[in-house]
């Protein structure tokens, strides 16, 4: 009887310290992380959603944004490696020295540069 007392015992330890674990993650819970395929843009406050400078915009750009705070950008001509960072709900991505900072708007990642604006939706 006292043997089944410690086991019950260290088995809710186990799951006390396996829930911290994965909580104290912030990242993993992030909405940002996932695969994303550009599906718009917006120049001079103008959307283009199907075609832009004669290349399709349905995912002309892919972002997968990865749990451990790096991410891989994909385009059409090109492939490159970053990271991310998020704070207040805005994440912060940097590809060779470069960043661009992104928000979710209406189930939608946008990535903002001076009012140029691509909008990507999460894969499924």
């Amino acid at each position: 009887m006292k043997n089944k007392k410690i086991l019950v015992i260290l088995m809710i330890i186990a799951v006390v310290f396996s829930l911290v674990a994965c909580s104290s993650d912030k990242s993993s819970g992030s909405e940002f992380v996932g695969e994303w395929q550009s599906v718009a843009i917006e120049e001079d406050g103008k959307k283009y959603e199907s075609e832009y400078m004669n290349n399709f915009i349905k995912g002309m750009m892919q972002l997968e944004v990865k749990k451990d705070s790096t991410l891989i950008v994909k385009d059409m001509d090109f492939s490159a490696e970053g990271t991310w960072s998020e704070k207040d709900g805005v994440a912060t991505f940097t590809v060779d020295g470069d960043s661009i900072n992104g928000k979710i708007i209406n189930k939608q990642l946008v990535l903002d540069e001076s009012g140029f604006k691509i909008f990507f939706d999460k894969k499924k």
